[in-house]
């Protein structure tokens, strides 16, 4: 007789897209290879998505973890447990390591450097010194792993005797499914830009940028589609560039189906990060851009290691144009040329885009790595 298949997923089930975050993204897709799938946090964005095989638990500390363990290991179970980079939950694991046997796996995410967020704490030294201390319980979890994953190498742990390479990927299937609908009928005579992110000086400053350098030489009307949540003294900023030729519109914090409608109503998707943090940049896995191909949409795009994961997957194909972040001329230069061009950008160029996505980018796709390696 089979033994019953147990997955406890701990943390990254806060706030957040789920169809577009990596973790949440993981769970989706792994639960459905388990008998019984057991959700642990602080945070919940997945009870929708649960069905009879899954619940939910919320805890207020990961020290709750030993007193929850032991209804779901049992001598006739085989239980696999997956987590994050985050070190309060390592710690716990750890320790539950000891006293029970099960298979376990660190997933690293899109997190290249484990301290990539550390440029959070720059101004509070005592932070800074707090992260990097507790940073040691990751590494001690992953060297203890079974199975580590990531989606972009950590070079200090490639040396791990089973590591998996394994990028998120996109909800084809649900995107498909609300593809069809526009959220609003955009003006005809503007080329409609979209972006998804926070909208701050510090996180979307080259958008700024990009609307100042359109409004000092331009001759096109442009419309920018903002979505997520925003900086009140940023959006004043944008808007002070508007005028009859550029617009921009503030949509705020959305959830994933409407920002995917939007975006399937703009002519081209943007995709940008904050030129001072380049090295989180390089660490960041834009999923986003697997998702504006699956709409069929244009992308103009800053570069990064992720995205050329994702270049390397497609054989270097779509209508992806890389853009160096501090080239404005370049950045007006190709806005422009879209402009021209909005008559004659052809179904053919949308349907490969769309292609790609499904043939190559598709989640279950790429997480048949993982699947195969916990089935070993």
């Amino acid at each position: 007789m089979s033994k019953n298949k147990i997955l406890i997923f701990i943390g990254s089930c806060g706030k957040s897209w789920p169809y577009n975050t990596t973790p949440i993204q993981r769970a989706l897709v792994l639960k459905s290879f388990f008998d019984r799938v057991l959700f642990i946090d602080k945070e919940d964005s997945l009870s929708i998505f649960l069905n009879d095989n899954s619940e939910y638990i919320k805890v207020d500390s990961f020290k709750e973890l030993d007193a929850i363990f032991p209804k779901y290991v049992s001598d006739g179970s085989d239980l696999t447990v997956i987590h994050g980079p985050s070190w309060p939950i390592s710690k716990e694991v750890l320790n539950l390591r000891k006293k029970y046997n099960f298979k376990w796996i660190v997933d690293l995410y899109d997190h290249e450097n484990l301290t990539s967020n550390i440029h959070l704490f720059k101004k509070n030294y005592a932070k800074f010194i707090y992260h990097r201390f507790f940073e040691r319980n990751i590494v001690k979890a992953i060297k203890s792993s079974d199975i580590l994953i990531s989606a972009i190498y950590e070079t200090r742990f490639l040396s791990h005797v089973n590591r998996v390479k394994c990028i998120n990927g996109v909800a084809f299937s649900e995107i498909k499914k609300i593809s069809n609908n526009k959220e609003v009928a955009f003006e005809q005579e503007f080329l409609h830009l979209g972006y998804v992110g926070v909208l701050s000086f510090e996180r979307s400053f080259l958008i700024l940028k990009i609307v100042k350098e359109l409004f000092e030489n331009n001759n096109i009307k442009v419309k920018f589609h903002l979505i997520g949540d925003f900086d009140d003294n940023f959006k004043n900023e944008i808007e002070k560039y508007n005028n009859d030729l550029i617009k921009s519109c503030f949509y705020g914090f959305v959830d994933w189906t409407r920002a995917i409608n939007i975006m399937n109503s703009v002519d081209v998707c943007m995709y940008t990060f904050p030129i001072a943090h380049r090295e989180e940049l390089d660490c960041v896995y834009p999923i986003k851009i697997g998702e504006y191909l699956a709409l069929g949409k244009h992308i103009l795009s800053v570069d990064s290691n992720g995205l050329r994961d994702i270049l390397d997957l497609i054989d270097k194909n779509g209508d992806i144009t890389l853009i160096d972040e501090n080239d404005m001329n370049l950045w007006v230069s190709e806005i422009h040329q879209k402009a021209e061009l909005k008559e004659n950008m052809t179904e053919i160029t949308s349907l490969i885009n769309k292609d790609l996505a499904r043939d190559l980018l598709d989640w279950d796709k790429l997480h048949k790595v993982i699947v195969e390696n916990l089935s070993r």
